[in-house]
């Protein structure tokens, strides 16, 4: 049996040996504790925005900035369904066509630019040139008439005017059937676009009673000039003058109507030309 000494000296050892176990667990413990502590987080770092959206201060400015800072041209959203904050306006209508709010029409100049059969031209709306607008209205039969007979005698006053341009036989015949030919040919351009902006197709060759005429009168070689004056610059040019008067008055088009007004003072002064012409006299 161990005596009493012995057995005090064993319990000391113990205790001295327990001490420094639990000195060296505290230690341990103590040094996990500082690897577990939480790093810093450097992704604010990298990506500012990222900092902005949690709200963290910027590691770079130190400033602390919110979503509003961040992206101060973030659009919002109107109850129209309108992006706002980006310049663009509201839509007060927001069933608006885009584009359709302030839009103009222009209006179509003569084709030869001033002069010829219109005077300064026929100021008619764009959408007199082209293809007819959809949804246009049908035109009255009288109207659509008119169009269709005012191209037909356009054509046969060009071709006349190329005859006589040819087989005059005074320079005085010769000088106003080239004047026909050029001022129709214009007049006949501005005609077909109108005509098709209302959806109707006017002749581009002359009907065959107008080619009878004009071979007829390519045939008077005896006395030409007379015959020329007295079909042509007289009585067509009479006939011509009571359908456009017809039209500028009567017509239920406003763009037919305008179109007529403004034809008439140079087919009068055709006319008034014609019988000034000396086979014109006689």
């Amino acid at each position: 049996m161990l005596n009493p000494a012995s057995l005090h000296l064993r319990e000391r050892r113990n205790l001295r040996q327990g001490a420094l176990a639990a000195t060296l667990l505290v230690g341990a413990l103590l040094a996990a504790g500082c690897d577990r502590q939480p790093k810093p987080d450097t992704s604010a770092m990298a990506d500012p925005a990222l900092a902005a959206s949690s709200g963290q201060p910027n590691p770079v400015t130190g400033e602390s900035t919110t979503v509003a800072d961040a992206t101060p041209n973030a659009p919002t959203t109107s109850s129209t369904g309108t992006a706002t904050g980006t310049g663009i306006t509201p839509s007060k209508d927001p069933l608006a066509v885009p584009g359709s709010a302030g839009t103009t029409t222009s209006s179509a100049s003569g084709a030869d630019g001033g002069g010829g059969l219109y005077g300064g031209g026929s100021d008619l709306p764009a959408t007199s040139a082209g293809k007819a607008a959809p949804g246009a209205a049908a035109l009255d039969a009288v109207d659509r008439a008119f169009l269709e007979k005012a191209a037909a005698d356009g054509l046969f006053e060009v071709e006349a005017g190329k005859l006589a341009a040819r087989q005059g036989k005074s320079e005085a015949v010769k000088a106003y059937g080239a004047m026909l030919s050029s001022d129709h040919a214009s007049a006949g351009s501005q005609l077909k676009n109108l005509a098709a902006g209302k959806g109707v197709t006017v002749p581009d060759a002359l009907p065959a009673e107008k080619q009878t005429a004009l071979d007829t009168l390519g045939r008077a070689t005896t006395d030409f000039d007379k015959e020329f004056v007295r079909t042509v610059g007289i009585r067509a040019h009479q006939d011509a003058v009571a359908l456009f008067e017809k039209a500028s008055k009567e017509s239920k088009d406003p763009d037919i109507k305008s179109f007529a007004a403004q034809t008439l003072p140079t087919l009068k002064a055709h006319l008034e030309a014609a019988r000034k012409l000396p086979a014109g006299k006689s």
